[in-house]
């Protein structure tokens, strides 16, 4: 079975209509049918939430909606790992790389299990590409 790290760019988009929503439900029903394994850190979680919580404050998404999605996300057979053991390697791939703590965790998950890492974050994808032959924009990833 194929391992892969997602990260709440692309979970967001199991629940909501956006752009690259149809290649992000492709993965969740390869997760569904046990085709693949996803491993998230801590933090995934917490990123849904917010994400959640910002298309309520820009009217988006209702509050039941919001409340459903973050259900729905907390049921997902995703394996979870601690960010307090992430953590330092997220921070030095953070200084590095020039990208932000948090996504430096999902980095620091990639490199741990040597697994294909799958965002739909443009931004982490461009400063990360030429470094890590493992980073996926969801846009492109088959």
């Amino acid at each position: 079975m194929k391992t892969l790290i997602l990260d709440a760019s692309v979970g967001i988009k199991w629940f909501f209509e956006e752009e690259m929503s149809q290649e992000a439900r492709a993965l969740l029903g390869q997760l569904e049918k046990n085709e693949i394994k996803v491993l998230v850190p801590d933090i995934f979680f917490s990123e849904v939430a917010n994400t959640c919580w910002v298309r309520t404050k820009r009217k988006l998404s209702t509050a039941h909606e919001a409340n459903d999605a973050f259900n729905r996300a907390e049921l997902l057979p995703v394996e979870i790992h601690s960010d307090h053991e992430l953590s330092g390697v997220a921070l030095d791939n953070s200084l590095q790389f020039e990208i932000s703590a948090y996504d430096g965790l999902y980095l620091a998950l990639a490199e741990i299990y040597a697994s294909p890492f799958v965002t739909a974050d443009k931004v982490l994808f461009d400063r990360c590409k030429d470094k890590f032959d493992f980073i996926k924009y969801l846009g492109d990833f088959k």
